[in-house]
């Protein structure tokens, strides 16, 4: 087989999306038998049948949907190229450049950047690192802002503009389901996870404190999101977890959770950090609002 006529591929490619020649062709800007004799030719070449053919039918064959799939990929990457090449400066211009350091929540994330995308379309490009890593690379205009779980040091040569966008203490709460026990069993809760999102947790004197109190074995996990650890403390009986109260209030007021202690003293905050003067600035702090 020689190679591929691409321009004979492109009509089928736009027949196929526009399930029909009649709509293809105006889009082409051609006639009906003109783009349906192109596709033929193609089937010629290829010795593959790609459509069914009907007075009120278009479908596309076994054959024929496995050439789309493929024609995505080639001519959505050409639309890419021509992006890329043509709009790109423009474009990257306009891209945020997000820091994100290895303690911030990746839930938190989302509830920040998924609305803004929706409304906007904006396009981010994430990199993640150690705190001490991503301000100097905020500072070179690297980066455009960064996230994370601690405030950075704050100096003459530092100007950095830095919010604090959620502050929450932590708590410990519980499934309200219990283990079933065997009959005279007082131990039936021996052993049952307790869920946090980082062992470091446990360090913390009023956390250790706590621990020592119970009259249990406790069995550390860790989880890496807060979803999910809160998925997995509805679904095993007799589990606990340690987390930012802020993330399971709806939860406790809904009945799905027990509130078991609250750790005034341990707070969990998350910061977003930009260069002061930055040409982007009224944007982030839109971002970041």
């Amino acid at each position: 087989m020689t190679g591929l006529n691409y321009l004979h591929l492109y009509y089928f490619w736009t027949a196929a999306n526009e399930r029909g020649f009649s709509k293809a062709s105006k889009k082409l800007g051609l006639s009906q038998s003109a783009v349906s004799l192109q596709i033929q030719s193609l089937e010629k070449q290829i010795g593959k049948k790609l459509i069914v053919r009907g007075p009120k039918t278009f479908e596309l064959t076994a054959d024929g949907e496995t050439a789309k799939s493929y024609c995505d990929d080639i001519f959505t990457g050409g639309e890419n190229l021509l992006r890329a090449l043509v709009k790109a400066p423009q474009e990257f211009e306009e891209r945020t450049r997000l820091g994100l350091a290895w303690d911030f929540p990746v839930d938190a994330l989302q509830k920040i950047l998924q609305p803004r995308w929706r409304a906007h379309r904006d396009s981010f490009k994430i990199e993640s690192g150690p705190l001490q890593e991503l301000v100097p690379r905020l500072l070179e205009r690297k980066l455009d802002v960064v996230y994370s779980n601690t405030r950075p040091s704050q100096n003459t040569e530092r100007k950095l503009m830095i919010r604090e966008l959620q502050s929450s203490a932590y708590a410990v709460v519980e499934s309200f389901k219990q283990r079933r026990s065997a009959k005279g069993d007082l131990g039936f809760l021996e052993g049952a996870p307790f869920f946090v999102l980082s062992s470091s947790l446990l360090e913390q004197s009023s956390v250790k404190k706590w621990l020592e109190k119970q009259n249990r074995e406790i069995r550390v996990q860790e989880v890496a999101s807060a979803e999910a650890l809160k998925e997995l403390l509805r679904l095993t009986p007799g589990s606990m977890a340690l987390l930012p109260l802020a993330y399971v209030k709806q939860d406790v007021a809904a009945g799905d959770l027990r509130l078991k202690h609250e750790f005034r003293d341990l707070k969990f905050s998350i910061y977003s950090i930009c260069r002061n003067g930055s040409e982007k600035t009224a944007k982030i702090k839109a971002l970041v609002a």
